[in-house]
């Protein structure tokens, strides 16, 4: 950002960032175009790239001359070289109404300083008053050129500054007002220029929440009458952006075959696909976005990038650039010709992180670490594929991961569909469609935080009781460990008074009273109509003799069909205590 240089050589000039330059450009030289410019950037970001660009544009212009992209729009203008303004940009962020030596405390006292006549709003900044438009006025003269003024998040300095007091009134009230005599100015003078930006979603509780978007409308409305609102780039152009950002260069011919391939195989598999990937346009926005595939970037900046934290186009730069590191770390493990979902490795702690703590998922952390993949290679899905990195599991429960991730909290919004996760995970001679939905359908029965709700999967940070019992039941794989139970259930059941009670013991001698006798499971297991052959004996004989007292002893026998339901009850109840 420091350097104007680089800045113009990583940046993909999109369509509207070259409208907003050129906007400016005509504003400032013959005073045409709107002259109030609102950058929203609600439902996408760019918008410090955006005034970072103009600031580079007039402090720099030999650098700017340099861009073809940029010669281009000059030329548009009608116009040879970058005009000599007088510039202004304020990070809202940077300002304190708290007074400090050499520092402005209010946006106007700022706005004098930058221009170099803070003399004439000494007394309004330091006092925070709002100063009158006849004072504006001459301050906008005072320079002798255009005037572009940049400011940078006034809708969290508005959030910020509410809890100043003056007089009756608080500091955000005054520049509130500010900004509409400030509009007014702009909008009357010969070729002064007002450009300011709105944020997107923010971080914040739900009362800043609603006071945010009360200051987005004030300043809309203020603006409305004379500014035209812009975003700094069109959602399709993220390819671009994200290509032109990470990579000096892109073999263009290999990412057309990588797409070829790719839909080739989309094709041949249409019945797990999801319609979108089968049209022939899709093969364009593959290579387009190699190499990533596009199903990621949507991934992160649609679904991901609603979470506030995330930053949007900020985040999704941050987050792909650990991936390449990750991958190119990797790349001798890996035969995959894009880079999907399904390897974006959450072992790597820099994407951990980014997709975890800095987006405020820091809870998410254990649910990796038990079901995804651990540094101990101990988790679920790394044991499930007797592999280290990149197994099937391993890919699967990453893809459903990232489609765990979003800023919404209705149910139906959570996870992803079959279609989705095989078009996630899905690499010809690597893992095919139907072993992905298959391997989906048994981690649900493996891991402790996947769910299955409204036909898709998603992760939660509540663990899945059934599961765990589940697992914890598996450990119960010898009679010895559940027997016993089996038997002391027996016995406080059938204890009676009426009766002399033998569970599991058969040899029964001299009874004196009603006797029964419980059978043992694993020895004799009785039918509808067959009397088992071990209940006559117990019956008949007594020890090597026969019984005389047949009349009291009454065998109680295990159902063959109802035994595994008795162990499987006596397993749970063991896994549950």
């Amino acid at each position: 950002y420091n350097d104007p240089g680089t800045f113009y050589d990583l940046t993909h000039m999109t369509n509207n960032l070259k409208g907003i330059i050129g906007s400016v450009l005509t504003r400032v030289t013959n005073g045409g175009d709107r002259p109030v410019l609102i950058i929203d950037t609600t439902f996408g970001g760019g918008k410090t790239h955006s005034l970072v660009c103009l600031y580079h544009l007039f402090t720099s212009p030999g650098a700017a001359r340099k861009n073809p992209e940029i010669m281009k729009v000059l030329t548009g203008a009608g116009l040879q070289d970058v005009p000599d303004i007088s510039l202004v940009a304020i990070d809202c962020h940077s300002i304190s109404s708290v007074e400090m030596p050499g520092k402005a405390r209010t946006i106007w006292g700022e706005i004098a300083r930058q221009l170099g006549k803070y003399d004439m709003m000494a007394s309004y900044d330091q006092k925070l008053r709002r100063p009158d438009s006849s004072t504006l006025e001459e301050l906008l003269d005072s320079t002798g050129k255009p005037v572009l003024i940049l400011i940078d998040e006034l809708v969290n300095y508005l959030k910020d500054v509410k809890a100043e007091t003056v007089g009756q009134q608080n500091l955000a009230e005054i520049t509130v007002s500010f900004f509409h005599t400030m509009t007014d100015v702009v909008v009357n003078s010969k070729n002064a220029m007002f450009i300011v930006t709105l944020p997107g979603t923010e971080s914040a509780y739900k009362e800043e929440s609603e006071l945010l978007e009360a200051y987005k409308k004030m300043v809309k409305e203020i603006g409305g009458r004379e500014a035209s609102f812009t975003v700094p780039m069109d959602r399709s152009e993220i390819y671009d952006v994200i290509r032109k950002r990470l990579f000096s260069h892109v073999d263009e011919s290999y990412a057309r075959e990588v797409a070829e391939e790719l839909q080739g195989f989309y094709t041949r598999h249409s019945e797990s696909f999801p319609e979108s990937a089968l049209k022939l346009e899709y093969s364009g926005k593959i290579a387009r976005s190699y190499p990533f595939h596009p199903i990621l970037i949507d991934l992160l900046y649609e679904r991901i990038g609603t979470i506030a934290e995330f930053q949007k186009t900020r985040g999704v730069l941050r987050l792909l650039s650990h991936v390449l590191k990750n991958i190119y770390n990797n790349i001798n493990k890996l035969e995959d010709p894009i880079i999907t979902p399904g390897i974006v490795d959450l072992k790597d702690g820099n994407i951990r992180q980014e997709l975890t703590n800095k987006i405020a998922k820091g809870e998410f952390q254990n649910v990796i670490q038990t079901d995804i993949v651990s540094d101990e290679d101990e988790a679920k899905c790394q044991k499930i594929d007797s592999q280290k990195e990149y197994g099937p599991a391993t890919r699967i429960a990453t893809a459903i991961y990232l489609y765990s991730l979003i800023g919404a909290t209705k149910e139906i919004s959570k996870g992803c569909s079959p279609d989705e996760l095989v078009l996630a995970s899905s690499i010809e001679r690597i893992i095919y469609p139907k072993d992905v939905l298959n391997d989906a359908a048994k981690l649900e029965n493996s891991l402790w935080y996947i769910y299955n709700k409204t036909g898709k999967w998603y992760f939660s940070v509540d663990v899945n009781i059934n599961k765990v019992i589940s697992d914890e039941i598996q450990r119960y794989t010898d009679p010895g460990q559940y027997d016993p139970e089996i038997k002391t259930r027996l016995r406080k059941m059938l204890g009676t008074d009426y009766f002399d009670v033998f569970v599991w013991e058969e040899d029964i001698r001299n009874p004196i009273k009603p006797t029964l006798v419980v059978t043992n499971y694993h020895g004799i297991k009785g039918q509808e109509s067959i009397i088992p052959m071990g209940v006559k004996n117990i019956i008949e004989r007594e020890g090597t003799s026969f019984r005389t007292k047949k009349n009291l002893i009454y065998v109680l026998v295990s159902r063959e069909d109802r035994i595994v339901r008795m162990v499987d009850a006596t397993k749970r109840y063991l896994a549950i205590k």
